[in-house]
C-alpha cells in the first residue's frame, strides 16, 4: 500500500507493517503502544519533546553511543 500526499490520521492495530518506509512524514502527536521498532533505523528525525516509557533499549544507539550505557552512567550519578 502506498500513501502519497494525504493529510489524515491513520489507525493501525494488530497490524504487520514490518519493512515499511516513512519519508517526509509528520508523526507529531502520534501515539505508539505495544510497538516493536526492533532493527528500525531513524535518520534526520526530531525527537524534541518525545516521552518514552517502559522501553527495551538493548542494542539501541544514538549517533553510535549505546543508550543502555548512557542510562547506566546516568543512574550511577544519581
Amino acid at each position: 500500500m502506498k500513501i502519497f500526499g494525504i493529510i489524515d490520521q491513520i489507525e493501525a492495530k494488530d497490524a504487520g507493517l514490518a519493512g515499511s518506509r516513512f519519508e517526509d512524514v509528520d508523526l507529531s502527536e502520534a501515539r505508539f503502544s505495544d510497538v516493536t521498532h526492533e532493527g528500525a533505523e531513524f535518520s534526520d528525525v526530531s525527537l524534541a519533546g518525545v516521552t518514552i516509557t517502559d522501553a527495551n533499549v538493548t542494542g539501541m544507539t544514538i549517533d553510535g553511543a549505546s543508550v543502555s550505557e548512557m542510562f547506566a552512567a546516568w543512574k550511577a550519578q544519581k
